[in-house]
């Protein structure tokens, strides 16, 4: 995370309030109590098997990304839904995008959801 939150400071050195917001976020951390945090999610992922739903859910899915997102990498995740949602539609990558992608590519990412919106 700190890595990530040092690439961060550079990457948004343009938008102070993206930057403040990260900055403010980090300074929240208490190191056992995120390692707790993501012990518990991990166990969850681990217990969990959504590949029935996936393959039995009926509407169609178009999922939006960020290119540089260490907490979803897309690169396992596209490829997931693609084996595993028949009725994945569209999977976009935000190049310039994060995790947080309506938030670090806003217009970007209406654009895209718009233009799924008015498909027929």
């Amino acid at each position: 995370m700190f890595t990530y939150a040092k690439m961060a400071r550079y990457r948004y050195h343009r938008s102070p309030e993206t930057k403040a917001i990260i900055q403010e976020f980090i300074a929240r951390r208490a190191e056992e109590i995120d390692r707790q945090a993501m012990v518990y999610r991990l166990r969850l992922i681990a217990a969990s098997d959504f590949c029935d739903i996936a393959r039995s859910t009926k509407i169609p899915l178009y999922a939006l990304t960020g290119a540089m997102d260490p907490i979803v990498p897309w690169f396992w995740v596209r490829s997931w839904l693609r084996q595993n949602y028949p009725t994945l539609r569209e999977y976009k990558i935000i190049w310039r995008a994060d995790h947080n992608v309506l938030s670090t590519a806003a217009q970007a990412s209406a654009d895209q959801v718009v233009q799924w919106m008015n498909q027929p």
